[in-house]
């Protein structure tokens, strides 16, 4: 096999060769480190990535969007999912069947543990460490050094923590083992025009796009290579050069079309802004994921943007120009600096499609996670330029540039992953550096109402009010407001919510809930029973729905609707009560002791439950049985009528 010279960072027209005419090796730059073999370097980028995020292993879920992946996930259960399910089923508003299966490997290894999938994530990163290596190492050359910097920065960047401490991005890591391994793979038929590896790098880019929508763009990459490996000199040479390409563009344009009907159907695209401020939110987002590249501080899990119809700020602008500028630098660099237009070029491609130019996508104006693959090009084109030959002196001092550089990122990176804890601790985090978020003060109260924190959930949610009074952020309020008791301040919510839509779900469901508060049951009845109609999944509709018809006394009405509950939520004991509690005021003994011992599995100390099985036991004729259940239910705080001892 011929050997390919090293990239050149000169300002010079690049020359082709004859197709016979052996290139010679590069010469070996003097260098300050003492030779290490490729496999000691690589072990000792995989060991720092693996020591730094190991406190990831303890972290738990989040609730932004790790429900949608765990616990709400129809598709988690192999056992009882179809194959094809995975492969027509949208989940938060993406169509990724490969990233599914994972998911649901993990949860046939380890159920909804946390630590099974983090575990996961953290062997996918290291093994994209490891690619990232070889990728680095063929690009550069075989510069072991060079490929030791790239995998050690794409290790332990602050910027790729959220790709892997976040549960619901498992689709970042797994979609980038299988695009790092198509470049890869690409690179080795540029080098050796064999056959089997065009079509193993198809196959895995096929499986990249099958795990992540972002893998569309790989195409573009790989012409990108065959530039850098070929260093063609017109647009005409270059496409000789990559009609190995063109399976690939057909499988991403395949790709796209699927993307684009997923997102839609999810509603996922944002159709309220302007080409013009899209075009903000891109020249915005470039110039901050430029900055934090070398200053990654002030992260977030959420950088918001302004709402549609908002005046955007003037930072928006002023990145906007200077985006401009970075994009005619890129121009410029082409016949002045090969392996920075290709770093940059890079960099830019993998960014392309997470831009918001063509539509605006999500809530957010940009993402540390949409670096994982981009910032490969620059820590390429950074390392590379750090290996040039210079004075002793001058590459002492770049040396120790790039080891504080490192040692900040370890730092930075070890505090981001103790963000990513639980879901107080992520939200808490936003509210640092977007202190104006509705988003977050919504979501940590969401948080704090599943924990029993009710009145810091109440004062999360007025404040997401106060700073923003959509729809969603009043029915979060309005709905904790009916669970503590306080139907009109919820009736006032959900009046409000009326107003925007008469057929709101949850709107209904909370007046609803509200005037049973009140007492008001037939007009409670009619409000729920129009939200049922209009969604008969709705667990709190069937809940409610079923509690109204019973303080009406229309028992047998209240039981298929505590039974429609229980299916919706079979490990719920108070859906078990409520439904022995039916049975019984409908003279269903037998069913009414089933329910309820049901429901005393579920929770021992479950008091009402043990008072229902007590006079349902009683009615049926079990009266010793009806004794032990009544002491049972006396000692856990209820009132036993005294003729269940006689």
């Amino acid at each position: 096999m011929k050997s390919r010279p090293t990239p050149t960072l000169l300002a010079e027209k690049p020359t082709r060769r004859a197709a016979s005419q052996p290139i010679p090796p590069a010469s070996p730059a003097p260098t300050l480190v003492p030779h290490i073999d490729w496999y000691w370097l690589l072990t000792v980028a995989l060991a720092i990535t693996a020591t730094i995020y190991w406190p990831s292993l303890r972290n738990g879920l989040t609730n932004w969007d790790d429900p949608d992946y765990l616990t709400n996930n129809p598709l988690l259960d192999l056992q009882k999912t179809p194959l094809r399910a995975y492969f027509t089923t949208v989940v938060s508003g993406n169509w990724h069947p490969l990233t599914m299966l994972s998911l649901s490997l993990d949860y046939a290894l380890g159920g909804t543990d946390p630590h099974q999938y983090h575990r996961t994530n953290l062997l996918l990163h290291l093994l994209n460490v490891a690619l990232t290596f070889g990728l680095v190492w063929l690009l550069s050359g075989r510069k072991r050094l060079v490929a030791f910097a790239v995998a050690l920065w794409f290790g332990i960047h602050p910027m790729h923590v959220e790709s892997v401490a976040w549960i619901a991005e498992r689709k970042d890591v797994l979609y980038g083992s299988f695009f790092l391994l198509s470049l890869g793979l690409y690179w080795l038929f540029l080098e050796r025009k064999q056959w089997g590896w065009l079509l193993l790098s198809l196959l895995a880019g096929l499986l990249a796009n099958l795990a992540k929508p972002a893998a569309v763009i790989l195409p573009a990459v790989l012409i990108l290579l065959t530039w850098w490996y070929h260093r063609s000199t017109s647009l005409g040479q270059l496409a000789q050069q990559a009609w190995g390409t063109l399976p690939f563009i057909i499988m991403s344009a395949v790709f796209a079309y699927v993307t684009l009907w997923a997102q839609q159907s999810a509603t996922a695209i944002n159709d309220e802004f302007s080409l013009w401020q899209r075009t903000q939110l891109a020249g915005y987002g470039l110039i901050n994921y430029l900055l934090k590249l070398v200053w990654p501080v002030g992260l977030s899990a959420l950088y918001s943007r302004p709402g549609a119809g908002a005046p955007f700020p003037t930072i928006f602008l002023v990145y906007t120009l200077l985006s401009v500028l970075v994009s005619a630098g890129l121009v410029w660099l082409y016949r002045r600096s090969a392996l920075w237009f290709f770093g940059l070029a890079f960099f830019g491609l993998n960014l392309l499609l997470t831009l918001q130019l063509v539509k605006a996508v999500g809530s957010a104006a940009y993402a540390d996670r949409y670096t994982y693959i981009a910032y490969t090009g620059l820590f390429f084109a950074i390392a590379m330029t750090l290996d040039q030959p210079r004075a002793k002196r001058t590459r002492w001092a770049l040396l120790a540039v790039a080891g504080l550089f490192s040692l900040a990122c370890t730092l930075l990176s070890l505090q981001r992953i103790g963000v990513w804890k639980n879901s107080e601790t992520l939200w808490t985090d936003v509210l640092k550096t977007q202190p104006l978020s509705a988003t977050a003060y919504s979501n940590r109260a969401l948080y704090y109402e599943q924990n029993d924190r009710l009145d810091d959930a109440l004062a999360d949610y007025n404040k997401a009010v106060e700073i923003d009074a959509r729809p969603l952020f009043r029915a979060n309020r309005a709905y904790l407001l009916s669970k503590l008791k306080r139907p009109a301040e919820a009736a006032s919510d959900a009046d409000f919510l009326l107003t925007q839509n008469p057929n709101d779900v949850v709107a209904l469901t909370i007046k609803g809930t509200a005037l049973v508060g009140n007492g008001q049951l037939a007009e409670a009845i009619g409000l729920l029973e129009k939200s049922y109609a209009l969604d008969s999944t709705y667990l709190n509709t069937l809940v409610n729905l079923g509690s109204a018809y019973f303080m009406s006394g229309q028992f047998g009405k209240a039981i298929p609707f505590y039974q429609k509950a229980i299916h919706r939520d079979p490990g719920n004991a108070e859906h078990w009560t409520n439904l022995g509690a039916a049975y019984l005021q409908s003279r269903h003994y037998a069913e009414a002791i089933k329910a309820c011992r049901q429901a005393i599995a579920l929770n021992p100390a479950n008091g009402p439950a043990h008072l229902y099985a007590a006079y349902a036991l009683q009615k049926a004729g079990q009266t010793d049985e009806a004794k032990r259940e009544a002491a049972l239910a006396k000692q856990l705080g209820q009132t036993v009528d005294a003729r269940i001892w006689q």
